[in-house]
């Protein structure tokens, strides 16, 4: 910031008005206060700026007839280097631009904001999602099926079968898993975050072999135990919640979950999802001794289904060649393990019952 002693014209008369002179560079203006106690600031880019070797004339647009004179030759040279050969702050080049330059910046700030906001939206939404607390995907899990089970008729024979069924399999201990069977003719299943697995009755009809719902219920489990309902419905509330959390309301950012519980029967996982479910599926598998081919089994028959029309399935668990492909890779990898023929033929004989 500068001073200097000035002369100020008012445009009206050609009386000379000496005042103090204060010039912000970084603002890039002038500012001055007149004998009668009027402040004038002038914003250097509205103004006709001439600088000669002795003398600094600034003249008003927005005010014909009004100048100002500076004399000062110290003040004309800072004024000089910080001006006229435009090392100015980022603010005044700003404020410099024309209309085009102001939307042509605006427009790449915007494309570089979101940009960065879709490059780190994944690893924020998963360090949003590791603060809140499991008891949440509990609550907000159970609203979800009450809220979807209100359409639909349980299949309470299958489901106390199932249930069965899934005893037989070791599941991780961190969560409580129970199945749900409801009749319909949609092709589906999905998982809730508090370990509740909804299997659709056609879907059960389309399965052929115990190994293929073994490998269901692994990719099921595995959405779970990966949190990924949680972690995809904090991705699509990010902004909401994130700004919650900024103000350390953990309430809130409970209640916007809860609120939008009835969405997560619908969300569509992302590619990177469905691979981290297949493979859990795959070594949930291994480790209670199962084979493993079912998954590849499964995702055929959801493929043949695809062809001649597309089962709900596929809405949230997108399918694809390349899937099937990366599978059959993952279980190339494995080293051989013991089958556990008596849990096999264990499963068999429930998944009799169930095909009953």
């Amino acid at each position: 910031m500068y001073f200097s002693k000035a002369i100020y014209y008012d445009g009206l008369t050609s009386t000379p008005h000496p005042v103090e002179l204060k010039y912000d560079e970084n603002k890039n203006d002038i500012s001055f206060v007149t004998a009668d106690k009027i402040d004038h600031s002038w914003l250097l880019f509205s103004c006709i700026v001439e600088i000669k070797p002795h003398l600094l004339r600034i003249s008003s647009k927005d005010n014909t007839g009004q100048q100002i004179k500076v004399e000062d030759l110290q003040f004309i040279y800072h004024f000089n280097r910080l001006f006229q050969e435009g090392k100015v702050s980022w603010y005044t080049r700003l404020l410099r631009m024309n209309f085009l330059k102001w939307i042509l910046f605006i427009s790449g700030f915007m494309v570089l904001i979101i940009s960065l906001y879709m490059l780190f939206l994944p690893v924020l939404s998963d360090a949003l999602c590791s603060v809140i607390p499991k008891d949440v995907d509990n609550e907000i899990g159970e609203k979800s099926l009450n809220s979807f089970l209100s359409d639909y008729e349980i299949d309470s024979n299958k489901t106390v079968v199932l249930n069965q069924y899934l005893r037989e399999i070791k599941t991780p201990k961190n969560n409580k898993f129970k199945i749900i069977v409801v009749k319909s003719k949609e092709i589906n299943a999905f998982a809730l975050p508090n370990g509740s697995i909804v299997i659709f009755s056609e879907m059960l009809n389309k399965i052929k072999h115990s190994s293929q719902l073994n490998a269901l219920l692994g990719h099921e489990i595995s959405h779970v135990t990966h949190r990924h309902s949680m972690r995809s419905l904090c991705k699509n509330m990010f902004t909401y919640l994130w700004i919650s959390l900024l103000f350390s309301d953990v309430s809130t950012v409970q209640t916007i979950l809860a609120e939008n519980a009835y969405t997560l029967q619908s969300l569509s996982f992302s590619r990177e999802f469905e691979k981290e479910a297949d493979f859990g599926s795959i070594d949930l598998l291994r480790q209670n001794g199962l084979p493993v081919e079912g998954i590849i089994e499964l995702m055929q028959i959801i493929s043949v289904e695809q062809k001649s029309s597309i089962p709900q399935f596929l809405s949230t668990h997108p399918m694809g060649n390349k899937r099937i492909e990366y599978n059959k890779k993952e279980i190339g990898k494995l080293k051989p393990y013991m089958i556990q023929e008596k849990k096999v033929e264990k499963l068999n004989e429930i998944w009799g019952e169930i095909q009953k």
